[in-house]
């Protein structure tokens, strides 16, 4: 999992291009963390945690990491026998 979660969210921040936006997008808590994710191209997943639980379903897993020097928490799900990142919250 987390592989699979450090080259999804590294792929989306190597460049800006409008499919890494579109996915960041769509992948942000909220508008806040998209705004600090576009502008954080180039930079990579840091310090990233085991899984820190499930939030309540067998098929999601919450990380804890750091971007571009903020941390982040990342919430992947099973989907079709693979791992998914859905969601990105960066926080202060």
């Amino acid at each position: 999992m987390k592989y699979d979660l450090r080259r999804q969210v590294n792929s989306c921040l190597s460049t800006n291009t409008f499919q890494n936006r579109k996915s960041l997008k769509r992948l942000s808590a909220n508008h806040n963390t998209f705004i600090f994710l576009r502008d954080s191209f180039g930079s990579e997943v840091r310090s990233l945690s085991d899984s820190q639980g499930n939030l309540g379903d067998p098929n999601d897993g919450y990380f804890g990491c750091s971007i571009n020097g903020k941390t982040a928490g990342i919430v992947m799900t099973k989907k079709n026998g693979g791992w998914k990142v859905t969601s990105i919250q960066v926080y202060k």
